[in-house]
């Protein structure tokens, strides 16, 4: 969607008992300026039918379908560049996101904006993000330029992406 504040990426792989409710929690948000990229990354079930029967009803939903599957941080990388919003938002295929979640962290970035990254987590400062990654992913919302500036996911990590 163009004009967009907030790009959504998910990446999605068989989670066809999970995504339905992962997609409403986004619908359902009160901020409402945001596209909602979603990545079937070859799905086997049926979780590709499922995506693409909510972006039939909401145009904020863009569908990418993976022909083989290729991983998390691929998939996420592939969504990030169709991605028009000043910010990134995470959302897992298996969450869950409170109907608040965009309006309290785009308040957050409003009156700090010297933050970059925010999502749920505990506080922490470089030298101990060296050691372990202490934010829930899906819970994650940040610059869209500073993400693009670290190179994206590095897919070589196809399984701590977040880190």
């Amino acid at each position: 969607m163009e004009n967009s504040k907030i790009s959504i990426l998910m990446s999605v792989y068989n989670n066809a008992g999970t995504v339905a409710s992962a997609i409403v929690s986004i619908l359902n948000q009160t901020y409402v300026n945001f596209e909602f990229i979603i990545v079937d990354d070859a799905s086997t079930d049926n979780s590709l039918e499922i995506i693409k029967s909510f972006a039939k009803k909401d145009v904020r939903i863009r569908v990418i379908e993976n022909k083989t599957n290729s991983g998390l941080a691929i998939s996420l990388n592939k969504a990030l560049t169709q991605a028009t919003g000043e910010y990134i938002a995470r959302q897992d295929a298996h969450a869950i996101s409170l109907p608040d979640r965009f309006a309290v962290q785009m308040r957050y970035f409003d009156e700090h904006p010297e933050v970059d990254i925010l999502g749920i987590g505990r506080p922490f400062n470089a030298k101990l993000l060296m050691r372990k990654n202490i934010m829930v992913h899906g819970s994650v919302m940040m610059r869209a330029k500073t993400l693009r500036d670290a190179g994206g996911y590095n897919p070589n990590y196809r399984y701590v992406q977040d880190y």
